[in-house]
């Protein structure tokens, strides 16, 4: 008679090797691709997952020939054998973003080593969600194609937008920001025939997307930060809370929305429909009409007018930042976050902006008194939403091995122009 107790736990065994197995894989490739360190060797690697040399060799052999990690040159670092860098693999994997705006789209193409492998940018004629959606669509499917034809997997497809989505993250019930209600997204992009070949597109909140790019790049930069509040100023002000190293989205996922905190009375009606919010005091719109532009002025003529020492523009961005110290206090006394780190409009005006939001946070901020409140300029390009759209795509891929595939030996010889060497021809 078959022992079916002994083989269930066989079973059991089995998997939970393969899931420890799984998990060592995921952390390794998460210290070489998102670690602060850049390649980092076997040795170091070791150090800090805490797994004996042999056993993490064969680790990264498996990396490799998953075409997640790649061997650099060998460096000699003092006495005793050279050590060997490892470096994110490249043109194996890739993932797509898009950035869905008002006026424009933007898409990006981003690999494994963080490299924007190609681009697309689209001013819109309509404001319209389904007309919008449709432009969208093509950009993914056209981007998509062209990362297929250079023989590139694509891992995941994000589409970052401003607004509340439904528990499954793919229906927007309302954006203020871009004034579309009711929207059925995944149906209405309209994929084509790419899509039988394309994962499943997901959404995401652009202030989420954004601090996902400003995460990655603090890291590759050597200053990571495990807990800030991202904040991005335009049209609309949203925020991403990291704690302790992982996002905080609340329990809807719906948390950020800065911009419709009640500051003060007022009359000017926000894009939500309530007066009083903080968009009405400190979105660029609010700043552009207390300068004395209209809202379609090029953004560049309140810069225009600060640096002229313009009292109305300068008095426009001080008022704002009044109001945006005031709802940043009270984020901060609730949730205790040390470091605000600004983007969009805000990066713009960080030199107009830093110090009067110190000020009014050291006087508004009970716990000031002993602890510093950083306040920083993001690091991010001015396409972070698409980067950190498609980034994101990235970690979940890095963090699931189950989806990994072996790579052909002669793809994973690809160089950059950059690391290749020179040729001279001769006459």
């Amino acid at each position: 008679m078959r022992n079916v107790a002994a083989s269930k736990k066989n079973v059991l065994n089995t998997a939970g090797r393969t899931s420890l197995h799984n998990h060592n894989l995921a952390i390794i490739a998460k210290a070489v691709i998102t670690g602060s360190l850049p390649d980092p060797s076997r040795a170091y690697l070791a150090k800090i997952t805490g797994l004996n040399r042999s056993t993490l060799s064969r680790l990264v052999e498996q990396l490799i020939a998953y075409g997640i990690i790649r061997e650099l040159d060998s460096k000699n670092i003092g006495s005793g054998r050279p050590a060997v860098p490892l470096a994110p693999a490249l043109h194996t994997y890739a993932s797509i973003g898009v950035d869905i705006m008002r006026d424009s789209i933007e898409a990006s193409v981003v690999d494994l080593s963080g490299q924007i492998l190609a681009q697309q940018y689209l001013q819109t004629e309509t404001e319209e969600a389904a007309k919008t959606l449709v432009l969208v669509g093509r950009i993914i499917s056209d981007l998509h194609e062209r990362a297929r034809n250079a023989d590139l997997i694509v891992v995941d497809v994000t589409a970052a937008l401003h607004g509340y989505f439904d528990r499954n993250g793919t229906h927007l019930l309302s954006s203020p920001t871009l004034g579309w209600t009711d929207v059925d997204l995944a149906r209405s992009l309209h994929i084509g025939r790419e899509k039988k070949y394309m994962p499943a597109i997901s959404f995401l909140n652009s202030a989420d997307a954004g601090a996902y790019a400003e995460n990655y790049l603090r890291n590759k930069h050597g200053e990571p930060l495990s807990d800030f509040l991202y904040v991005s100023g335009g049209s609309g002000i949203d925020a991403a809370l990291m704690k302790n190293g992982s996002f905080d989205a609340g329990y809807h996922g719906w948390a950020g929305e800065l911009g419709h905190v009640y500051v003060a009375e007022g009359t000017n009606v926000c894009s939500c429909g309530n007066t009083g919010c903080l968009e009405s005091f400190a979105g660029q719109n609010a700043i552009m009409a207390a300068s004395g532009f209209s809202q379609d002025s090029p953004i560049g003529n309140l810069f225009a007018a600060l640096m002229r020492n313009e009292t109305r523009a300068s008095k426009a961005v001080a008022s704002a930042a009044d109001y945006l110290g005031l709802a940043l206090a009270d984020f901060v006394n609730i949730c205790d976050v040390p470091t605000i780190v600004l983007d969009g409009l805000y990066s713009k005006l960080f030199e107009y902006l830093k110090e009067p939001l110190l000020l009014k946070l050291s006087k508004r901020v009970l716990s000031s008194k002993w602890a510093k409140i950083n306040v920083l300029k993001s690091i991010s390009t001015s396409n972070s939403v698409a980067f950190g759209a498609a980034w994101k795509g990235i970690t979940k891929f890095i963090d699931t091995p189950s989806r990994w595939k072996k790579q052909i030996k002669n793809k994973l010889n690809y160089y950059p122009i950059t690391d290749t060497p020179s040729v001279t021809l001769s006459e």
